[in-house]
């Protein structure tokens, strides 16, 4: 798939430089060097003053030569950024987009733990308060999981309301935990519309994910336990389905 970078506009200006800078310096060290050449063909002699001043020359160019072409790569370093940041973050939330997450969990050496939380009740407020106010509650939601997360895990928007979180080598009790502290961050945040204020809470599955396994079998467990939380009541976390939802799944009606 083609991704269109941003443009930089200062780019062009740098690599026309550098290539004006760069013809010049050869020019130059050229007409020097036929000048000593000449000179010392013709029994002629070249003064120390003229010698002086082509050398400063030739070394005032060769650095300006240098100094364009670091500011080059440094533009391109920037650009490299820039690109790698628009392919691989949530343009909304700032968080890394559902592709890159799942990639990174793929380049993990080791397994972790996998969290898939989602914004309970979510559709209410788009419904009530219009979809604008849902993505500032989106936006403070990611701000809340990411500053809950510990390093070195990271966090991704799965789509819409759902997010993931992985950390890796852990436990499942410290994963509990650590979920615990996400769900208690979303749930104390002061969120209002036009003065009316907005509860926010989450619900969240955990899963541990195995190296050797295809990630979609921690997203399937973890997926399998959000849908435990979201049954118990919300606003919770479930390191393992219900009974109830259990049953439910081998009987076929569970989702």
């Amino acid at each position: 798939m083609h991704i269109a970078a941003p443009p930089d506009p200062t780019r062009w200006r740098t690599g026309s430089g550098l290539m004006l800078v760069r013809t010049a310096t050869c020019v130059v060290a050229g007409i020097v060097g036929s000048s000593i050449f000449a000179a010392f063909a013709d029994g002629g002699q070249i003064t120390v003053g003229v010698m002086i001043r082509q050398m400063l020359a030739i070394v005032m160019l060769l650095t300006a030569s240098i100094w364009l072409a670091r500011r080059e790569d440094e533009q391109n370093s920037d650009r490299a950024e820039r690109i790698l940041a628009f392919i691989s973050l949530d343009a909304l939330t700032g968080i890394l987009n559902r592709s890159f997450f799942v990639d990174r969990i793929r380049a993990e050496d080791e397994g972790g733990a996998l969290l898939i939380i989602d914004a309970d009740r979510f559709k209410a407020i788009n419904d009530s308060y219009g979809h604008y106010s849902g993505d500032i509650a989106l936006v403070r939601i990611a701000n809340a999981i990411d500053a809950s997360t510990p390093k070195p895990g990271f966090v991704g928007r799965l789509g819409g309301e759902e997010f993931g979180v992985f950390i890796p080598k852990i436990a499942l009790s410290q994963a509990r935990n650590i979920a615990e502290s996400i769900r208690k961050s979303v749930e104390v945040l002061d969120f209002s519309v036009a003065g009316t204020a907005v509860p926010l809470s989450v619900s969240v599955g955990v899963s541990l994910h195995k190296a050797v396994d295809p990630v979609r079998v921690a997203f399937t467990q973890a997926d399998e336990n959000l849908y435990a939380a979201k049954r118990g009541g919300r606003n919770r976390v479930a390191i393992a389905p219900t009974p109830v939802h259990e049953l439910q799944r081998r009987i076929g009606i569970a989702r």
